[in-house]
């Protein structure tokens, strides 16, 4: 994948991901890292994704990894179910 579109991917996207998961009661350490591991996996595995579906693989996998950390600490918690309207913005 081009740098070029991963860094405006970023740009696009982090923020908005981090703040996502402090709504749903992240610590701000924890959404960090999420973002970090999130865009981590993403390089490693986007190969197989098409560059117009990269924002939302990304999301994906951030929420993912939000809910096996609720998971490890034993919280069960529903994430807002609104996470189409933070992918259109």
């Amino acid at each position: 994948m081009d740098s070029h579109l991963l860094l405006e991917i970023y740009n696009k996207q982090a923020k908005m991901i981090y703040f996502y998961l402090k709504k749903n009661g992240c610590s701000h350490e924890d959404a960090e890292d999420i973002v970090q591991e999130s865009y981590t996996k993403f390089i490693a595995y986007s190969s197989g994704v098409p560059s117009e579906k990269a924002l939302s693989y990304i999301f994906a996998i951030a929420m993912n990894e939000f809910k096996k950390r609720l998971k490890k600490k034993g919280i069960e918690r529903a994430i807002s179910d609104d996470a189409r309207y933070v992918l259109s913005l």
